[in-house]
Formats: C-alpha cells, structure tokens, sequence
C-alpha cells in the first residue's frame, strides 16, 4: 500500500538539553523533547515509531501532512525556541516495501538536514544583554533570575512538568521519605571532601542497525516498545537496589535532606542520561546494564549497552560533562566492536579540575599511550574490580601513593616496589589472575591505577566486602 510518510528529527537534542548548567533547566528541556511529537496522536496520524527526538507518521495525504506540519513547526517557534526540526515527506511510501521505502525516507531526511538549517532563535545583535544559560540575547523577564533567553524561559516554564512526570514514573521505587532533587549539589556529595557528582550516558549497542533491520510497520512498532520496556524495568530496577542500600548511603552521604542521590534526565528510546553521586556513577551503571542484558525484546536478539561516566566537580559546567560521559561511552562501543567482546562494558574519566582535551589525547598524554589502565570494563569485570580495590584499601595510604608514583616509572620501579611490599609481608591484589600481583604491569597494561583512582569512588560498603 502506498502511503504518505513524515520522518522527522530534532537536531542537536543533547546540546539542547544540556546547554545549561542549571538541573531545572535540563530537565524541563528533556520534558520538552520527550513530548515534543504529542500533537501527532490523533485519529488521522497513525505513528509507527516515536522516540528519541524523531517520529515516523503515516498521513491520510500530502494536504494534511503539510497543514499540520505547518502549524506544529510554528507553534514549535512560538513555544520552544531553539529547537530544530528536519523534516522529510514522501508520497510513495511502499508500506508493502517497508524497509527500502524507510532508507529511501531517511536519505532524504539526511539530505534536507545538509541542505538547510532553520533559524529557530532569536539572535544578538551585540548590543543585547546575554543570558547567563544560553549565552542568547535576552527577551523574557523571570521573577527569580531577571532577564533570560526564550529558550531559558521555555525550558523552566516545562521543568514543573518534568518533575511531576518523574515522580509518577519512578517515585515508588524510592525509599521512603526520599524525593528527586532538581538541585546538583543536593546529591549526597561532600563540600568538604567529595564535592563530586557523575555524569552517567548509557546507549544501547547496535540498536539502531536492528531498527533498520525491521522489515514491517508492526514489527518496528514492536521493538520500539520493547526496548522501551527494558530500559524502564532497567532504570527501576536500579533504583530498587540503590534503595535497598539507603541505610549504609546514609551513613556515608550527605542525605539529610531526604534527596536522593541520583536524578534521571533523560530516559528514552534505548538511551538514557542521569546524574548522581559520583561515588554511586560506576556502580549504577553496573546495576543498569546488568538488568538490561536481562531483558527480552521483540527480535528475541540479546540487547547490551556501554556506559560512560563522566567524574567531575559539582560546579563543573554540565554539558561538557555530558560530552566527556558521550565520549567515554562511544570509547566503550568502539572497544567492544575492535575486540568482539561480548556483553555490556564501562568506561569512566575522573577530573579534579578542568578537561580541555579529548579523552582519547587525555589518556596517550597522561596515562603513557593508555597503557596506565585496562579501561574500558565489562561489567563481568566489576566485582574483581571491587574486590581488588578492597584489597588495595588494607595497603598504609603511603604505600598507595607510592605505588601511583612508581607505575609512571615503569617497569623496573614497580618490580622493586613490589619486592618492598612483599619484604614487609604485603602484596597487591591479583585483579583476575594474570600475575599482576607479582609483575605489577602485564602485557604493557595494568589495572592498578583504574583502581587508585576508583578508591573514593565506591561506596564504602562495596568495599567492605557487603554484596
């Protein structure tokens, strides 16, 4: 059957999202995006896939696809100002060809995003006082933060909206008397010792190679659903068991106020972001992923994910914590594909400062050509990890010290480091029985600065050993 189709998607959804470094802001503008196609749910637009800031509706013809494009992109103008839609619209859309006729759509969908970019902002003419968030000019009074962009204003207007959204999904999976933060540094973090928060950014593998690969309407409409359904019993799950440990947190976090200590952003399609504690950033993200890899999706194919978590100062500025987590993740990917590894694997990146590179100069400038650390990790690796770490904490602190000094210093220095520790009846964890114990670096790699680094970045009763 021939039918008329609308693809579209929204450009620079992260940058978007993650422009301000205010919570309330992201939040309200990933409530923004996740409702952004509600006026496409009506009886004459029969939606064949939704998520992830782009849609693919059927119409009953050309005239009204148009007409409600239309006036869906002018309200979109008017409402949320900086959003970018790429449309594609085709007449001759095979359904009984469904897979060709959906290239055919995304080919010219890529081509009208290369040919034309819509001004969907105001912009400064140099004379405009600036908004703190967006860096645009100012049009809009706040009562709370005086003049700011529209697309600020938007954003804020939404996150009330977002709040509740996520109270009514996830609030009964959390200990109670706790409730959501919109505040970053509310998260449990220490001002005075561990003023850190992780930027968490987990991705399905492959997915997108199996969307295209659905052959029919239904069947993409099944594993879009599916996928949807395992992140969410994921994400919940995850909650769950942070919960079921909230008395040992509440011994080690600040948590006085009842916050708890992770907020999810953004949780569509197979992707999701949220922010956390940066003691519970690696953790939480073992706990997702191993849930994920659970689940049963419509393709009867296993499913897996990659993590990035991104380690930095609470003040630090959020989107390019966001970029950091993006890349990290997209590390993990390349990794898992370089290697065919099998199974869900993490990367993570620890800042005690700024981040003004890429992490792949970071770790050939600061970690010797990344032979300093076995990062990425699967997160069958994860419990040898926390158990070496424990292990690691039983050495004096001098001797931990010591041994970051001496693995810069190479081989030599760690044998004789070594030697030391074993005269004093000492000796480092064997992380998975290659003899890192007694060699200190196996095959040009070692773990035992990943585990350093990690030591703080735990919760205590992980490494004490409680499961």
């Amino acid at each position: 059957m021939i039918k008329t189709a609308v693809l579209i998607d929204i450009a620079s959804i992260q940058k978007y999202i993650f422009s301000s470094n205010k919570l309330k802001e992201n939040l309200g503008a990933s409530y923004i995006i996740e409702n952004i196609f509600s006026d496409f749910e009506k009886e004459n637009i029969k939606i064949a896939y939704k998520g992830g800031g782009n849609v693919l509706a059927f119409f009953e013809n050309n005239k009204l696809a148009k007409d409600i494009l239309k006036e869906w992109t002018k309200e979109l103008i008017i409402k949320y100002p900086g959003i970018t839609p790429i449309i594609a619209i085709t007449d001759n859309f095979d359904t009984d060809n469904f897979k060709q006729s959906r290239n055919e759509l995304f080919i010219q969908l890529q081509r009208n995003r290369n040919q034309f970019i819509p001004q969907t902002e105001l912009l400064s003419f140099g004379i405009n006082a600036e908004c703190p968030a967006t860096g645009n000019s100012c049009e809009v009074y706040d009562i709370d933060k005086g003049y700011i962009s529209s697309v600020s204003a938007a954003k804020i207007n939404k996150a009330k909206c977002a709040e509740e959204d996520t109270k009514k999904k996830y609030q009964q999976y959390l200990p109670m008397g706790y409730d959501f933060t919109n505040d970053l540094g509310q998260l449990g973090q220490n001002k005075k010792v561990n003023n850190h928060i992780a930027v968490v950014h987990i991705d399905g593998n492959s997915m997108g190679d199996r969307f295209k690969a659905c052959i029919s309407q239904n069947e993409l409409e099944q594993l879009s659903k599916s996928v949807k359904d395992a992140v969410k019993q994921s994400f919940t799950h995850m909650l769950e068991e942070i919960s079921k440990n909230i008395k040992d947190l509440e011994k080690e976090f600040a948590l006085s106020k009842k916050c708890f200590p992770l907020r999810p952003i953004i949780i569509g399609g197979d992707d999701i972001t949220y922010v956390c504690d940066s003691r519970l950033g690696v953790y939480s993200a073992k706990l997702f992923m191993e849930e994920f890899e659970k689940q049963k999706v419509s393709d009867n194919k296993k499913i897996t994910a990659c993590a990035g978590i991104a380690i930095v100062k609470t003040k630090y500025p959020f989107y390019r914590a966001y970029q950091i987590a993006e890349e990290l993740c997209q590390n993990a990917k390349t990794v898992k594909k370089k290697e065919d590894i099998d199974g869900s694997l993490f990367d993570f990146h620890i800042s005690f400062g700024g981040i003004s590179d890429t992490i792949a100069n970071i770790r050939t400038n600061e970690y010797q050509n990344g032979n300093l650390t076995l990062r990425p990790y699967t997160i069958k690796d994860f419990d040898n990890l926390v158990h070496s770490i424990t292990k690691l904490k039983e050495l004096p602190n001098s001797k931990i010290k010591k041994l970051r000094e001496v693995l810069y210093q190479g081989r030599e220095a760690v044998r004789l480091f070594i030697k030391d520790l074993n005269y004093h009846d000492k000796m480092l964890p064997d992380y998975d029985e290659q003899g890192y114990d007694k060699k200190g670096i196996v095959g040009d790699k070692t773990p035992y600065l990943d585990m350093i680094e990690l030591i703080d970045f735990m919760p205590e009763f992980l490494t004490r050993g409680k499961k």
